[in-house]
């Protein structure tokens, strides 16, 4: 498929609850690029003092100058509150 996308729940005694979400799309632009779009939160103890959040972003373009190079550009954003 050319969109995908995934939802989930967690919960575990260590990590406490957690909730994650996940976006891709294939064949950018009709070039064969694909973008990625990736999150997290997650509550520490379930209390909401303690929490985590991540999100990150993927861009690969494969084959840009010649068929043997590719190009992947990444951002991560991380931040914790507890």
């Amino acid at each position: 498929p050319r969109n995908a996308s995934e939802l989930g729940v967690g919960v575990s005694s260590d990590r406490g609850a957690r909730l994650f979400a996940r976006y891709t799309r294939r064949n950018v632009l009709g070039r064969a690029h694909r973008a990625d779009l990736n999150s997290f939160v997650g509550l520490q103890d379930l209390r909401a003092d303690a929490f985590e959040l991540r999100a990150a972003a993927s861009y690969t373009a494969p084959r840009l100058l010649l068929d043997k190079h590719q190009l992947t550009a990444d951002l991560l954003l991380q931040e914790r509150l507890v």
